[in-house]
């Protein structure tokens, strides 16, 4: 049996809420790696991402259970020694690929991981480095030093999740005035339906006719040109007046804070244009002066091992050889820059992918569940879907199902486990209101205003 090599096979599992995905995780990995053991007489170089520490520590504990239930004691010291076994985030593994190779490109592979407080103070002592060159003059006159700052470290933040970031030129820029304008507008058509519904005065359907005809471009003059809305009456619900006050002060409110406009955007193309300029040079001598102090923060990672493997993609097909499988967990949190980092890192190991784009959560940080999709193109032949749920009621799981049925691309129909067996009577699930919807919909925004909730 040792002499006949274990084929390990590439694998991508869609796996919905409650299907048992780490379940499945925990024994996929005690079958790869008894079974790779059984034929090749050693241990398989294995890595295995999560999306949190938590899960990585939570993944970790279930495999020390596995191995006990199966009274295995040499899983468990393979587990326990975990020198051929590694188990950590995504940056996790770009912290040892930087350790073992970041070397050879002048990285000192001794670095430090620094906090937001001490990468702060060297953002400092790098613009005050900088800011006395003429290209500087402008914005060290127009904005506070901690404005400034503040900006330099935004943008170098999002370098590091994008670094093929562009500025927005003149054509986005009228692009964005234009779809933000027509979402204005829309919303004052809703609120001239709202009024035509709910107000009988002359006065206000006279203003809900202006409403109406509210244009797509130059809004905020309209609405000053229209005035506000007709006094409070004693024929007038109190409640909907409100209603139309809070809707009419919001669109004020996204007209001003959006600070778009068609006459400027020519000139504020040109100063993102300028701006990256400056920014450009400060993200280079930022991480100058990290590479030279040998300290990274968490999210430097993935920018520096991007700049290696693009200098050096050898280095990164070198990583990959070290190891026998990998296995990644939550690959619908997974960004762009993210994919094109483990694609570059695994190489043509063969690797397990597991993941549900219905539950991506993480787009405010770079997560875009189309990565899992097209994942699933390119492993086609090797897809699986854990579609049973063993968390939820089956009366649940039929009326979700039912609400997210027309989302087929993205939505996996759940199946209901035999776990909770099925009600004899009805059960409540979700409760609507026939009627007065309208009159619902804004008691229920009132009532949420009043405790301060932010529109």
């Amino acid at each position: 049996m040792s002499g006949q090599p274990f084929e390990l096979k590439h694998k991508i599992v869609r796996a919905g809420a409650g299907a048992g995905k780490t379940t499945q995780l925990t024994q996929n990995i005690y079958d790869v790696v008894t079974n790779f053991y059984k034929h090749n007489q050693r241990w398989p170089r294995i890595v295995v991402t999560t999306f949190t520490r938590k899960a990585t520590q939570e993944l970790k504990e279930r495999l020390i259970v596995k191995a006990c239930n199966e009274q295995d004691d040499s899983f468990l010291k393979y587990i326990d020694a975990g020198s051929d076994i590694h188990i950590s985030t995504i940056h996790g593994v770009l912290n040892l690929f930087l350790r073992n190779y970041g070397h050879i490109v002048g990285w000192d592979n001794s670095f430090q991981i620094i906090g937001t407080r001490e990468a702060v103070h060297l953002a400092k002592s790098v613009v005050k480095e900088l800011d006395q060159q003429p290209e500087w003059d402008w914005w060290v006159e127009n904005f506070t030093y901690n404005d400034l700052l503040n900006l330099l470290l935004s943008y170098y933040e999002n370098v590091c999740t994008q670094p093929k970031m562009t500025p927005a030129n003149e054509q986005v820029l009228n692009q964005l005035i234009k779809d933000h304008n027509l979402k204005q507008q829309a919303e004052l058509h809703l609120l001239a339906d709202f009024i035509g519904t709910h107000f009988t005065n002359e006065k206000w359907l006279q203003f809900a006719q202006a409403l109406e005809q509210t244009p797509a471009e130059n809004i905020g003059e309209y609405l000053r040109s229209i005035g506000g809305k007709p006094r409070k009456t004693k024929d007038v619900d109190p409640e909907a007046d409100l209603f139309v006050k809070n809707q009419l002060d919001q669109v004020k409110k996204n007209l001003e804070r959006a600070g778009l406009d068609k006459s400027t955007s020519q000139s504020k193309a040109q100063l993102f244009s300028q701006f990256k300029t400056i920014a450009d040079i400060f993200v280079q001598k930022f991480l100058d002066k990290k590479k030279i102090l040998s300290k990274l923060e968490m999210k430097d990672l993935e920018l520096v091992a991007k700049h290696i493997i693009d200098n050096e993609p050898s280095l990164a097909t070198a990583f990959a050889d070290e190891w026998d499988y990998w296995l990644i967990d939550e690959y619908q949190d997974t960004s762009p820059l993210q994919e094109e980092l483990l694609k570059a890192l695994i190489h043509h190991q063969p690797h397990y992918v597991v993941g549900d784009p219905q539950q991506s959560i993480y787009l405010f940080r770079g997560a875009r569940s189309e990565v899992f999709l097209k994942k699933e193109q390119e492993l086609e032949k090797h897809r699986q879907e854990l579609f049973v749920n063993y968390r939820s009621y089956p009366d649940l799981l039929e009326f979700i199902n039912d609400i997210f049925s027309g989302y087929k691309q993205t939505f996996l129909t759940m199946v209901a486990s035999d776990r909770y067996g099925h009600s004899e009577g009805d059960r409540v699930v979700a409760k609507f209101y026939k009627g007065q919807e309208n009159k619902f919909v804004c008691d229920e925004i009132i009532r949420l205003l009043e405790q301060g909730t932010s529109p």
